[in-house]
């Protein structure tokens, strides 16, 4: 295990060995050029779309897609950074922790299910800037007898449809060293449409156990191909999180992964005040 956190921490001091500089004095420095070309995700086949990780639940969801029902509609606010969530992340099979922040996310003026990223992440103290993209591949609509919340008066006056929606997304490092590479994957999100008109992130039951949400799934690959690993990241919660979420009523890292990253965070849970989240919680992109 030791030797795995040897070679992550090689690859992000390679990658982003100059995040420091001077390029990075502003929230997001990372522009392409000629030779770093974002390619939008490709529109998933239904075969491709429909696995079991990316079919509905129907339990609560109704089946069918509605993603044209929503296509006047903007998501970008479900993405970009906001204080009051919690964002949490890992890299490689030693679970070392990964820090994702989109900081700017914009509808795409012609394609209305594309959006366009930038924000930055960081590994060990090391922060990468970076540009991608997240497209729509499937809208799902809440079932009503499922919404637990739709008895509460002050819900039915705000929300006039909750549900979830599959994306894919391609996040791009910017090219500071020999071992930099492209973020991939899928991503789960729950949505609510309010009665003014607009979609809001879904936080009604932020409270229950084992909540979460913005549930990335994925890997990061060199651009050389010579290197792949495991990245995840989500809101409260890390999707396919394996052993390292021992957590009941909020995450928490097992003891044997406390060392990849996660001092900061089991501090501030375990001190129980406000200060100890504040300093967890505090802006750590440049």
């Amino acid at each position: 295990m030791r030797h795995s956190l040897f070679l992550v921490t090689l690859l992000w001091l390679g990658a982003c060995a100059s995040a420091n500089s001077s390029q990075l004095k502003s929230p997001v420095a990372y522009a392409p050029n000629a030779t770093d070309t974002i390619q939008a995700p490709p529109i998933l086949s239904p075969d491709t779309a429909m696995t079991s990780s990316a079919a509905p639940d129907t339990a609560y969801l109704n089946p069918a897609n509605v993603k044209a029902k929503y296509q006047p509609y903007d998501f970008s606010q479900l993405w970009q950074y906001d204080a009051g969530r919690l964002t949490l992340g890992f890299i490689g099979k030693d679970y070392q922790r990964l820090r994702m922040v989109l900081l700017r996310v914009r509808q795409d003026e012609h394609a209305s299910d594309l959006y366009h990223v930038e924000g930055q992440s960081k590994v060990k103290g090391i922060c990468c800037s970076l540009i991608g993209t997240i497209r729509l591949q499937y809208v799902w609509e809440l079932k009503p007898e499922a919404n637990q919340l739709s008895g509460d008066a002050e819900t039915t006056a705000f929300v006039a449809h909750r549900g979830q929606l599959r994306a894919t997304y391609e996040f791009r490092e910017a090219r500071n060293g020999p071992h930099t590479g492209t973020f991939r994957g899928t991503l789960k999100t729950d949505w609510l449409l309010a009665k003014d008109g607009h979609i809001r992130y879904d936080d009604l039951e932020m409270n229950a156990d084992g909540y979460a949400n913005n549930q990335f799934a994925g890997e990061w690959r060199s651009y050389d191909g010579k290197l792949h690993y495991r990245a995840n990241w989500g809101d409260n919660r890390i999707p396919e999180s394996g052993p390292l979420d021992v957590g009941v009523g909020q995450f928490k890292p097992d003891s044997a992964y406390v060392r990849y990253g996660w001092q900061s965070y089991v501090k501030a849970i375990n001190s129980r005040n406000k200060q100890g989240w504040d300093r967890e919680t505090a802006r750590w992109w440049r």
